[in-house]
C-alpha cells in the first residue's frame, strides 16, 4: 500500500431531505423552523470533523444531486485524494 506524505482529505455528500417537497411527518406538512433549524445543527456537528468536506445536496426533485455528485467526481481535489 502507498503512502501518503499528507493526510488524506475525505469528502462525504450528504443527501438531506428536500424543503421544496412536501414533508408528511411535519405538522404543517412541510419543511418548518424545527427542520431548518435540525439540519443546522447536523451540518455543524459535522463541520467539526477534522479532515472532511462534506457537501450537501437538497434538491432532491431537481439536477443539484446529480450535479452536485458528477462535480464532486470529476473536481481536482477528487482526483488528488485517489493518487
Amino acid at each position: 500500500m502507498p503512502e501518503h506524505t499528507s493526510p488524506r482529505l475525505v469528502v462525504v455528500a450528504v443527501l438531506l431531505g428536500d424543503p421544496r417537497l412536501p414533508y408528511a411527518y411535519a405538522i404543517e406538512a412541510c419543511f418548518g423552523a424545527e427542520e431548518r433549524e435540525a439540519v443546522e445543527q447536523f451540518k455543524t456537528a459535522l463541520e467539526a470533523l477534522q479532515g472532511v468536506t462534506f457537501a450537501y445536496l437538497d434538491d432532491l426533485a431537481g439536477t443539484e444531486c446529480t450535479v452536485g455528485l458528477i462535480r464532486m467526481l470529476h473536481s481536482s481535489w477528487w482526483a488528488a485524494w485517489l493518487e
